[in-house]
């Protein structure tokens, strides 16, 4: 009855938030009890992630250029770590990288706005009067 309660109460945390609260020196509930508590898979207790050396590699010559040109995009970062740093890797690798450190070309981006013009700020907008009025025959309106 409480195990029911416990996991209601924890299910509003995030599966990092969860995995935070396993106890690995906890002796009287073992860590298989722990992730069932937890709601969460018993292999992500045990994983632990592989870093690439020539991934740490890329990424700090990808932020040394990003440093220097913020808007180069993936395929002149691939072309600058090709020429200048002797790296050889492909594009769509640069650009998941890229990702992960959470970068992007800075470039103008699309106004967000309900017209497909921009009308300027003195243009006056005038209000659609028929909106509400059902037509149902040629040449009412």
């Amino acid at each position: 009855m409480e195990l029911a309660w416990l996991k209601k109460r924890l299910s509003h945390l995030s599966p990092q938030d969860r995995r935070t609260l396993v106890d690995r020196s906890d002796i009287s509930l073992p860590l298989t009890q722990q992730a069932s508590l937890l709601a969460i898979p018993r292999s992500t207790l045990y994983y632990t992630p592989v870093v690439d050396q020539n991934d740490i590699r890329i990424i700090n010559a990808i932020d040394e250029i990003y440093t220097h040109y913020p808007f180069y995009g993936a395929r002149r970062i691939y072309y600058e770590l090709s020429t200048t740093h002797g790296i050889s890797a492909c594009r769509d690798h640069i650009s998941r990288l890229m990702r992960v450190m959470g970068i992007e070309a800075i470039y103008p981006k699309p106004r967000k706005a309900l017209f497909l013009s921009q009308p300027s700020k003195e243009h006056v907008i005038y209000p659609y009067l028929l909106h509400h009025l059902i037509i149902t025959r040629p040449n009412q309106v």
